[in-house]
C-alpha cells in the first residue's frame, strides 16, 4: 500500500467527503511527524504547509504512535469579509491490530485507492 504523502496525489481525484487517516509519532509535547497518511485532508496540508505536527495543527497528539482520523474544517469568508483559514478537525486513536502490523513492517496501513473518487459518468 502506498501513502499519498509519497505519491503526490491529484487532489481533484480524491473523495474529500471521506475522513482521512494518518499515523502520527509524537513525544507528547507537540514534537513529532506524520509517518503515513491516506486521504486528501492531511496530505494537502502537508503539501501546502509543512510536515511538522505544529505546522498542520496536529501537535496535540498523544505520546507515542497514534492514528488521527478526520477532515478539513473551517475556511471561507465570514460576514465581515474576513477569510477564515482551514484546519484539521478529528480525533486520535490507538492503531488497530492490522494497522500495527503494517506500521511495524514499515508501510502505510491503508490503500490510497480507497480515497479515489468514482469517475463522473456523463
Amino acid at each position: 500500500m502506498k501513502s499519498f504523502a509519497k505519491t503526490g496525489p491529484n487532489f481533484d481525484e480524491l473523495d474529500w467527503g471521506k475522513p482521512s487517516l494518518a499515523v502520527i509519532a509524537c513525544d507528547g509535547n507537540g514534537n513529532g511527524c506524520v509517518l503515513y497518511t491516506a486521504g486528501p485532508h492531511v496530505a494537502m496540508d502537508m503539501h501546502e504547509i509543512g510536515r511538522g505536527l505544529g505546522d498542520i495543527g496536529l501537535d496535540d497528539a498523544p505520546a507515542g504512535i497514534s492514528v488521527w482520523e478526520g477532515m478539513t474544517a473551517g475556511g471561507g469568508y465570514a460576514g465581515d469579509g474576513d477569510y477564515h483559514d482551514t484546519y484539521l478537525e478529528g480525533a486520535f486513536r490507538v492503531p488497530t491490530d492490522d494497522e500495527w502490523l503494517a506500521i511495524r513492517a514499515g508501510r502505510c496501513p491503508w490503500d490510497e485507492a480507497d480515497w479515489k473518487r468514482a469517475p463522473d459518468v456523463g
